[in-house]
């Protein structure tokens, strides 16, 4: 097998992991919606290994690019296809295109991921803020440029 039909598989498994982790990051939504905290954690150790193989297959690719004699990784990937064969060129460009598109979207989703979690903490904070006594205000930078709380404190019965 040669670089760029290793490059090819490694790519194609990239999809794969790409599709199960888009269909990953759905589940998750829908279970924050549920705030279901077992099958979040479930989801998470479902997740790791996915990321993790990911992770892995791109040193993969890199590695073969630099054995090509390609020395800025996935940066030079452009001049590695260019230096296939039209039908390999063909081929690597397709599927390089397929996997950014779905890295995007699992970028999309992961952000959508992450401002919900980010929007329930701040319920929870502005929730325990009150049953405390405290309120919760955004900080803020001081002249000194350090992040200053601006939580104020009241009786309960003020809260």
């Amino acid at each position: 097998m040669n670089a760029s039909q290793q490059i090819q598989a490694l790519f194609k498994q990239e999809l794969v992991l790409f599709t199960q982790l888009l269909e990953i990051f759905q589940r998750e939504k829908e279970t924050l919606k549920k705030r279901d905290t077992d099958a979040l954690q479930a989801l998470q150790q479902t997740k790791q290994p996915l990321i993790t193989e990911l992770e892995q297959l791109q040193i993969n690719v890199i590695t073969i690019l630099e054995n090509a004699g390609l020395k800025n990784g996935l940066g030079d990937l452009d001049v590695f296809i260019s230096q296939q064969t039209p039908l390999d060129q063909k081929e690597l460009q397709q599927l390089w295109q397929e996997i950014s598109r779905m890295g995007g979207k699992c970028q999309k989703e992961n952000l959508t991921i992450g401002g919900i979690v980010e929007l329930n903490r701040l319920q929870v904070a502005t929730a325990l803020g009150i049953l405390r006594g405290t309120s919760i205000r955004p900080s803020e930078y001081n002249t000194a440029g350090r992040l200053e709380n601006n939580a104020v404190s009241k009786s309960l019965a003020k809260a």
